[in-house]
Order: structure tokens, then sequence, then C-alpha cells
């Protein structure tokens, strides 16, 4: 046992265990797919993602300040470590539901300066979905506050080569596009044979 926080998770080496009330949920860490949240993100909950497609709602907000932050690094480490490649933070949002949300021009790249309209990412980044390719653009959401969506950066996964998108990046005053790294794919989820992942990145 590594321990136990607030008489209610208990942290083994292969299991969080859930005591409420007299109910006891155990949730092997290997069982782990996704987790909404990152440590130091100040979320008030978690939303872990099980094989059987279950959702278990952990509110991580209490572990996140003094000495219980301890708990909370502890508790999304064990889950980056032996969860199934376990997606960290909030999901990707495919780009038809971003621009379905979002209003604002600053809801893309939001420090850029001079800024873009949101028109004119609408304009760039939906055609590059409607190849025939199977290319596909994701969001990468910062913020979502009143049901607004915030992304500081763009994922493509994709068959096609980084210079594809170099013009779209360099139009758009983007600071560079880079290979995805491993915690990008997690979140990605499965990659047909043959396509890369594409992060295009604002500072």
């Amino acid at each position: 046992m590594f321990g136990v926080y607030k008489e209610k998770y208990y942290f083994t080496p292969a299991s969080l265990i859930i005591r409420d009330k007299s109910n006891v949920e155990r949730i092997p860490w290997a069982d782990v797919r996704g987790c909404s949240s990152q440590h130091g993100e100040s979320k008030t909950f978690s939303d872990l993602t099980l094989p059987d497609g279950r959702i278990i709602r952990v509110r991580v907000g209490d572990m996140a300040t003094g000495w219980s932050g301890r708990i909370s690094q502890l508790f999304h480490q064990m889950i980056e470590r032996y969860g199934q490649h376990a997606a960290m933070g909030r999901p990707l949002m495919a780009v038809q539901d971003f621009f379905a949300k979002a209003t604002d021009d600053y809801s893309i790249a939001p420090n850029l300066e001079p800024h873009p309209s949101l028109d004119s990412f609408r304009t760039a980044l939906l055609p590059l979905e409607q190849s025939n390719d199977g290319t596909r653009v994701f969001m990468n959401v910062c913020d979502d506050a009143d049901d607004m969506p915030v992304a500081d950066s763009i994922v493509i996964v994709t068959p096609r080569p980084r210079d594809d998108f170099r013009r779209f990046a360099e139009s758009f005053g983007a600071d560079g596009i880079v290979a995805g790294d491993e915690k990008t794919i997690r979140r990605v989820g499965g990659i047909p044979d043959g396509f890369k992942v594409w992060h295009i990145l604002w500072d």
C-alpha cells in the first residue's frame, strides 16, 4: 500500500481502491485507458475510462494543493506508468466540433499577435480533412470555460509529409511543426499504418 487519502482512496502498487460508504471499487492501474486530467491542471474532477467503456469520476481537486498535491502526482504517475497507454489530459477535439462551438477570433492560438480571424482559420483547416487520403485534424483544447473551447495547438494525423503543412503554419504565424510525441499519440488513439502525427505549435 502506497497510501490512503481521506479514508476513501487507497493506492496500491496494482490498483486504485475507492471506498464510498459501503461500496468498494477496485480499479487496476493497467485497466485505465484514458484520464481526463493531468497533474497541475487544477481540475476538480478526473474521468477515468475503463476497457468496458465505463467512466469513473475521481475528485482530484482535493489532491492538488499543499501536501495533498503529492497525492495528485501519485495518482497521475501511476496511470501514466501502468495504464494501457492511457491518454492523459483533455481529449483532442475534432476540428468540425471545434468550429461548431468556437465563436471568438482568439479561440485558436490566443497569444498570437497580430491575430488572424476565426473564419480564416476555418477556411484553411476544414479543407485539410476533405482530401481523399484520410487526413484528420484535431484541436488541442487548453481551456473550455463556459463551453467555449480555446486551442493552443493543432494535431494532424495524415500520410502526408511535414512540408505539406508548412505553408499553413507560416501563414498563421505558428512557431513550428513537430512530430507528435508519445503523449500526443496516445491522445489520438489508433493510427493507421503509414500515417504520421504532426503537431503545429504556437508559443
